[in-house]
């Protein structure tokens, strides 16, 4: 019988690409404030209270949204949901870069919360439903990998693009870098959604050949 060759760009090693990818641009998005907090307060005139509030505003919705990202992703799918969560920090990234003082920035610190808080466990749903048992720690592992590299090479970029663009527009400036850089790589908010909405399904389809697939097929004619 001739041996089957296995292709490194099944469908399963695509979305855990894309999903490796979204932890990492996510880790950057919320740890740019940072960075960008000593220019961002002079410009605004922010109290350090306010800026300490801007800061958190972030986890409280996290934290939240942890809980309620889980059940959206258990009800609509990871497909639909991880789209509607990647447009919605992608919106709140940009908008950081059009803040006019302490109110709307801490609006925008809260959408991206949102986004993000609900991004973590419907991407958790999505390895569970494409990754096979014995590859599940290997993904949890290199995703936690990615988001951390992640939060390690943020500073640098968030400043090499304020001394470039200040801080508003290394805010915005992922959205303008992602028409260019797409073809190349795809790795902005925006373009990592939308090869989330085009790749993935909430459940691996026939054409991926994953031996997940095969499992979940079998279940469900037993």
């Amino acid at each position: 019988m001739q041996s089957i060759r296995r292709s490194p760009f099944k469908a399963t090693n695509i979305v855990l690409l894309i999903i490796c990818l979204m932890y990492l641009i996510t880790y950057i998005d919320r740890v740019n404030i940072a960075t960008a907090a000593p220019p961002m307060q002079k410009d605004l005139a922010l109290t350090n209270t306010q800026l300490g509030i801007a800061i958190s505003a972030f986890a409280y919705p996290y934290a939240l949204f942890q809980i309620i990202g889980g059940w959206l992703g258990d009800r609509l799918g990871p497909r639909v949901t991880l789209l509607i969560c990647g447009t919605i920090w992608s919106v709140a990234t940009v908008l950081i870069g059009f803040v006019d003082g302490a109110i709307s920035l801490v609006l925008a610190r809260l959408l991206l919360g949102i986004g993000e808080g609900t991004a973590f466990p419907t991407a958790t749903r999505a390895l569970a439903s494409w990754m096979p048992a014995d590859k599940r720690g290997f993904a949890q592992g290199i995703t936690h990998s990615f988001s951390r590299f992640g939060n390690a090479v943020s500073p640098a970029i968030i400043a090499a693009l304020i001394g470039w663009l200040t801080w508003r527009g290394s805010s915005s400036c992922r959205r303008s870098c992602a028409r260019r850089k797409r073809k190349a790589s795809g790795s902005s908010p925006r373009a990592i959604t939308l090869q989330w909405a085009t790749t993935a399904t909430t459940v691996p389809t026939a054409a991926s050949g994953d031996r997940c697939r095969k499992r979940i097929c079998a279940g469900r004619r037993s």
